[in-house]
């Protein structure tokens, strides 16, 4: 009798890993391709989770702030890319999606500053 009792709880055990499991997988694709709000939640229950190896949690970083980026959080996703660079700096889309944040950064500074130009005389 006392196997039949260990039984359903090792079963019970097994299911929450599977389940885990099934999530883990979701928030991974959630985190590479879903919308902006949903990836931002996903990749930081992967990045918090703490199973990531290195190359995989510069990978989630880099897609956080892709997402960051594509509500105009540019300086969220400044510093993701900057600490996606800390922990694998050999991952050529950082740079890419950095190079990307920037041109943009410099540009909503452009435009802030347009209405100074247009006021002067000339």
């Amino acid at each position: 009798m006392g196997g039949g009792t260990a039984c359903p709880a090792s079963s019970f055990a097994a299911a929450l890993l599977l389940l885990s499991a099934g999530v883990a997988d979701d928030d991974f694709k959630t985190c590479a391709s879903g919308a902006p709000d949903y990836a931002i939640m996903a990749c930081t229950n992967l990045i918090e989770g703490g199973k990531l190896d290195a190359r995989d949690q510069s990978v989630a970083y880099t897609n956080r702030a892709v997402a960051f980026r594509k509500r105009g959080g540019l300086k969220r996703a400044l510093a993701d890319l900057n600490r996606a660079v800390e922990i694998a700096a050999d991952q050529a889309p950082i740079y890419a999606n950095r190079g990307i944040v920037y041109q943009l950064m410099d540009r909503s500074s452009t435009r802030r500053l347009q209405p100074c130009h247009r006021a002067r005389p000339q």
